[in-house]
């Protein structure tokens, strides 16, 4: 094994990571190289789960490198490797049944012109004992059937080979699960101490003087003065702090201050969530509110951003008001706040006047394509500016790493723009059902399919086919979605299911395809 100080599995899966790990040139306890795996053979499949099973058995985990020789040397002598089979979710989707406790990451590079796969298999997390719970079988060149391991085994790490445990294993495979055991007991006790002072000092601010509930306070003291407030249901409180979000949101934009505006909009949002969260709908539709009139006071009469050209101020108003909407629509759709997400999808009769899309969010989506806002900062000075993938919900899933009040049911993987997400993904699932719900309503009322831009097609379909299947299946959410358009959901969620297979197409991110047969046989019927 590599020195303690520096191990090897420290999670990276980028270009730099697999050029240092192929330079060793050779394999060690927690580097294994392949020269060639094709994952639609079932031999194939149950080696890499016995080895990424070995990997979870050491405590920083370890690499499984793809397409290259015993001595790290990219080659193609047995095929070519299939990008999308070293996909995270498709990994999972072969490792899941036999061996729960995997977590891994994974990505596909171009060496010389050789595809080359590095995956990551992490040690469990919470630690645990990396037990397989399948019988790993194949059919071999005589159709019989060959066993790799069967329900039960555990395997570890011999220099090159992953071998199942022995006796003298137990105590190392142990000591990870005992040492978070003693850890999370104190976490744990930390963390209620945290609660219980955060809660004190929001309860103390919200029972203060007027003017001390302000979107200026930390993160988490508002959260807890804002609740506390509720609690109390002291209407004065939450009205002034309410009404205090669209007077000095007015004073930020005519004074440009531009870092204290950021902090409005995340305070502003978080509140809009806290009142979702909490079913406070009356609250929830006059904060709403307040973002609408916000929104439109950077439009001219008939709908175009204003001032035009100045630093696309308006249009980046514009967009970050509606990935805020997109954030707090994903916490609806977890949430079941069926209720919220017409209000959140589209706009009120005053908007609905000014501008011609029938969804603010396709209004601000073409808004931000103008000023090219869709696409990554460049890292250097001769970096050229690359597309956001999905970008609604990419930027709306990075917002809910920032703001808590966002994520009140679930835990956030790490999530980076243009990189594959982590298979299971409770919030990034979520903003895209959102996306494709909205983009059913918008094209529902309006009969026109550009009326929509499905995000969600940037991310595998089995995310998002969660929403199509639930307006098919449910009628009272299908009419409380749709209203009077309920009717036409066949024809609307068609123009969706289409331009978004379109859109997976020409972007190339990944084949957005539903396999619902509950869709299927809707949309045949």
């Amino acid at each position: 094994m590599t020195n303690a100080a520096q191990p090897l599995g420290d999670g990276a899966v980028d270009l730099e990571k697999l050029q240092t790990l192929l330079a060793l040139g050779c394999e060690l306890d927690e580097l294994d190289f392949k020269e060639y795996l094709d994952l639609t053979n079932q031999k194939d499949k149950v080696e890499l789960v016995k080895d990424l099973a070995a990997m979870q058995s050491i405590p920083t985990g370890g690499y499984v490198i793809v397409g290259v020789d015993g001595a790290g040397k990219p080659s193609e002598r047995f095929g070519r490797l299939v990008a999308a089979e070293f996909d995270p979710a498709n990994l999972y989707k072969i490792a899941a049944n036999y061996l729960p406790t995997l977590q891994l990451r994974s990505t596909t590079h171009e060496l010389s012109g050789i595809t080359v796969a590095i995956i990551h298999s992490l040690a469990p997390d919470p630690p645990n004992i990396p037990i397989l719970t399948k019988d790993g079988q194949y059919a071999n060149d005589n159709g019989k059937s060959s066993t790799v391991f069967v329900a039960g085994d555990v395997f570890v790490r011999r220099g090159t080979q992953s071998i199942r445990w022995t006796p003298a294993d137990v105590p190392a495979l142990l000591k990870p699960w005992e040492q978070a055991i003693r850890e999370d007991e104190r976490r744990h006790m930390s963390a209620r101490i945290d609660e219980v002072q955060v809660g004190t000092r929001g309860r103390d601010i919200a029972r203060g003087p007027l003017g001390t509930l302000t979107w200026r306070l930390a993160s988490d003291e508002f959260d807890a003065a804002v609740l506390e407030a509720m609690r109390e249901q002291d209407e004065i409180t939450l009205r002034r702090l309410f009404l205090a979000f669209g007077a000095d949101a007015a004073v930020q934009l005519r004074t440009k201050q531009g870092d204290d505006f950021d902090l409005l909009l995340d305070r502003l949002i978080a509140s809009l969530a806290l009142t979702l969260t909490y079913g406070q709908q009356g609250w929830f539709r006059e904060l709403l509110d307040v973002l609408v009139d916000l929104y439109r006071s950077v439009l001219d009469p008939l709908g175009s951003p204003n001032p035009p050209n100045e630093n696309a101020v308006a249009e980046k108003l514009m967009w970050r008001i509606v990935v805020g909407v997109e954030a707090v629509g994903g916490l609806a759709v977890r949430l079941r706040c069926y209720w919220a997400i017409r209000a959140l999808a589209m706009p009120s009769p005053a908007l609905s006047r000014q501008i011609r899309e029938p969804s603010w969010i396709r209004h601000a989506l073409t808004a931000a394509s103008w000023a090219r806002l869709l696409y990554t900062q460049p890292s250097s000075e001769d970096a050229q500016p690359v597309e956001i993938g999905g970008p609604t919900v990419a930027l709306a899933r990075q917002l809910v790493e920032r703001i808590p009040a966002l994520r009140p049911d679930a835990e956030v993987p790490r999530f980076e723009l243009n990189t594959a997400p982590e298979p299971f993904d409770k919030v990034l699932d979520s903003l895209t059902q959102f996306d494709a719900l909205w983009c059913v309503i918008a094209v529902a009322d309006s009969g026109r399919d550009n009326n929509q831009y499905p995000s969600f097609a940037s991310f595998y379909s089995h995310r998002s086919e969660p929403a199509l299947e639930l307006l098919i299946t449910d009628q009272a959410v299908r009419e409380e979605l749709l209203e009077e358009r309920a009717g036409d959901l066949k024809d609307a969620m068609d123009k969706v299911v289409r331009v978004a297979r379109q859109l997976s197409f020409q972007q190339r991110y990944v084949p957005w395809d539903p396999s619902s047969p509950v869709i299927s046989k809707f949309l045949d019927s």
